[in-house]
């Protein structure tokens, strides 16, 4: 466990050294972006320090070995791959469209899976960074976040969906300003998870909506309904059938065990300290994201595979509580909280989630 908290201490002080020394905004004023329902948000030019940042956390993910449920079945994947039949490939893959056509690309320069585990990490990390960059008040804070509520750990075990969420994550920084950006970017996710079309759909839904206790209440009644009989609903196992055949059986897996109800404490416990702390112009859309997650986790609680819906939503927390806290004199003594609780959580869930522990590296 402790090459995870070396990863968030080392990670943690780059990012704080990079704000230290970091260079002015683009432009010699603050240049803001501007979003309906959200405040002005910095957009600061990147620096080394940032690059090595990316570097360390994509080699921490890329050179695991055996960590991860389904380590062990993507590499055997990629070498079985033969590239001198791409459209038959293509056609007999389980898996996306885009990370077979990926894997395939690959494939045409080595045989060692390595290289698979090196580039989906690479997917999955720089996205995040760039949309923290792009959103956060506090860079450092949300960069802690993502890897104390195991944000970062969680495409260990769902590479092809950890994709899709971070893609879909930065796309939603182009949801007011470039929707065409917003569109391209989700279909290239769709790619790799075709669940991120269900998701661009509801980002564009709810980017206005306000998280109040009504909405709430609804939504907690709806995902309560669905919890007792989402396995039972013919019009969903269709339309995921028409998505991908093997969506299909996703409605029949396994219910959730006790650390995912944990997960849902957690993460109404952080939505009602975010509201604590005010109800800013930050606050609206970003709460949404993250009351809809919460909804997804309950109604997930008798299907693994509708609960892993709730990280494309969840993941705002990364973005909503720095946010918050941003301006706030108290603010150190809650950043020194969220880091000890976030300490918890993610040992907690090291402990409970996808053989992730012991970490191990083929070096």
């Amino acid at each position: 466990m402790l090459p995870y908290f070396a990863v968030t201490a080392a990670t943690g002080f780059l990012s704080w050294l990079s704000e230290f020394i970091r260079n002015t905004p683009r432009s010699q004023t603050q240049r803001a972006t501007e979003r309906p329902g959200l405040r002005r948000v910095r957009v600061l030019r990147w620096t080394p320090i940032d690059f090595f940042i990316i570097a360390v956390m994509v080699t921490f993910s890329a050179v695991r070995y055996e960590v991860g449920t389904d380590y062990g079945m993507y590499a055997r994947r990629f070498q079985e791959l033969s590239t001198v039949d791409w459209s038959g490939q293509l056609a007999a893959s389980p898996q996306e469209i885009g990370y077979t056509a990926l894997s395939l690309f690959l494939r045409g320069f080595t045989d060692n899976p390595s290289i698979i585990f090196w580039v989906t990490s690479a997917l999955t990390v720089i996205p995040v960074y760039a949309a923290i960059k792009k959103q956060s008040l506090n860079p450092t804070m949300s960069l802690l976040l993502y890897v104390l509520l195991a944000f970062f750990v969680a495409p260990f075990n769902i590479i092809r969906q950890g994709i899709a969420i971070s893609l879909s994550f930065y796309a939603s920084t182009f949801l007011d300003r470039n929707k065409t950006a917003f569109v391209i970017i989700n279909a290239i996710a769709a790619t790799f998870h075709t669940s991120a079309i269900l998701v661009a759909v509801i980002q564009l839904l709810a980017r206005n909506a306000k998280p109040t206790k009504k909405k709430a209440l609804i939504l907690g009644v709806v995902a309560l309904v669905a919890a007792g009989g989402i396995s039972q609903w013919s019009f969903l196992s269709t339309f995921l059938n028409s998505l991908n055949e093997r969506y299909d059986t996703y409605l029949g897996a396994a219910a959730v065990g006790l650390g995912s109800y944990l997960v849902i404490v957690t993460r109404v416990a952080l939505l009602a300290y975010a509201m604590r702390l005010g109800r800013s112009q930050h606050y609206q859309r970003y709460g949404m994201y993250v009351l809809i997650g919460i909804m997804f986790l309950i109604a997930g609680t008798q299907s693994e595979a509708v609960n892993r819906m709730e990280l494309y939503f969840g993941i705002f927390l990364i973005l909503l509580i720095p946010n918050q806290l941003a301006g706030r004199r108290d603010a150190g003594l809650h950043k020194v909280g969220l880091c000890i609780a976030g300490g918890i959580y993610l040992a907690m869930y090291l402990s409970n989630w996808g053989h992730l522990t012991p970490y191990q590296t083929y070096l």
